[in-house]
């Protein structure tokens, strides 16, 4: 997973902004945090938070790389951005987050980017145009079904609420299986996988 420049989308470098692997900010940090438990076990001063330089000369710290799905409104269509389009294609974020909606029976779904479209390209899968941030994983938890004969699991009732919360408050988007993250047909263990390498958080219910 490639991570733009902040730096670089704000300075409108949308064509070929400069990208930070993932997978590298995240082994920095790690490397980082056990550093300050060293420094803290020898009583010594704590070491300075990593910055990294992206290639057109923005220094940011690793946090605010790996933090870097801060809340935009145009969110740039991810096939245009692999392509270097220029300009690419973009997206509503809110009109994106509403698909998720808990009214919105679709759950999985796709929308046309104009760029994409006009040059053959296919529609955008929405969850690879916002990767979830956190990951919910849970256990369904006692079963009970009402007058109507709906079904409902108590776990699965409590993280929905604290699904809402986390999106409402932090405005950040979770995977949750049944609000978007899985529909009938799809092999649920890769979109599983896929969806714990995207976010940044795993939170297990027991």
């Amino acid at each position: 997973v490639m991570i733009p420049c902040i730096d670089c989308v704000e300075e409108g470098k949308l064509g070929r902004p400069a990208r930070f692997e993932k997978t590298a900010m995240m082994a920095i940090t790690a490397e980082w945090r056990h550093a300050v438990t060293q420094a803290k076990q020898s009583c010594v001063a704590r070491p300075q938070p990593p910055f990294v330089k992206c290639e057109h000369g923005h220094s940011l710290s690793v946090d605010k790389v790996l933090s870097s799905s801060a809340v935009h409104e145009s969110v740039v269509c991810p096939a245009c951005f692999e392509r270097g389009a220029t300009p690419p294609g973009f997206f509503n974020r809110q009109t994106l987050l509403a698909f998720f909606d808990e009214e919105n029976k679709k759950r999985i779904g796709q929308v046309a980017c104009p760029i994409c479209n006009s040059q053959g390209f296919p529609s955008q899968r929405i969850l690879d145009i916002l990767a979830p941030e956190v990951f919910l994983s849970y256990n369904w938890g006692a079963h009970s079904e009402n007058e109507k004969g709906v079904h409902t699991w108590s776990t699965q009732e409590m993280v929905k609420q604290f699904k809402r919360e986390v999106e409402y408050r932090a405005e950040v988007l979770c995977w949750l299986d049944v609000e978007g993250g899985l529909a009938a047909g799809q092999d649920h263990v890769a979109q599983m996988v896929s969806g714990m390498q995207q976010a940044n958080i795993t939170v297990i219910f027991l």
